[in-house]
């Protein structure tokens, strides 16, 4: 499982505990449903399959390659209680370049995140200003 959560003055005292370098200038936020599908959006070579977009329920996204390659990467985006304003999502599986790069995608209109591994390792701060194939190459090797 990979955690997300917006940049804010709290997880930047406990990157600073970890030394952990993150952008001075702006706090993040949690992304509105409709800002996570304008990130999909700028996916190219992906399918995505969503649930229902019901108020109070579940919701989840499949996002997968479809260009033949290698390795057919994929990703489970979920948000626990869909709310109507700024959703708390995690993703449940996946690859972790795609999660990098679809997390960098949402920090575009929510501000920077961080991408917390439950499998260990030191949180990742995700913003639009990054380079997302340089981020999954740090933190994916």
């Amino acid at each position: 499982m990979y955690s997300v959560f917006p940049l804010s003055a709290e997880i930047k005292l406990w990157l600073d505990e970890m030394s952990v370098e993150y952008p001075r200038s702006a706090d993040g936020r949690n992304p509105q449903l409709a800002e996570i599908q304008a990130a999909f959006a700028q996916l190219k070579g992906y399918s995505i399959k969503e649930s229902d977009a019901e108020l109070g329920e579940a919701w989840q996204a499949f996002i997968q390659k479809t260009e033949e390659a290698e390795e057919n990467s994929w990703a489970l985006l979920n948000i626990l209680r869909l709310i109507d304003g700024p959703n708390e999502f995690y993703f449940e599986k996946g690859w972790p370049d795609l999660i990098v790069n679809i997390t960098h995608l949402i920090s575009r209109f929510s501000g920077p995140l961080v991408l917390i591994c439950d499998s260990g390792g030191l949180p990742l701060v995700v913003s639009a200003d990054s380079d997302p194939t340089a981020l999954s190459e740090a933190w994916c090797t």
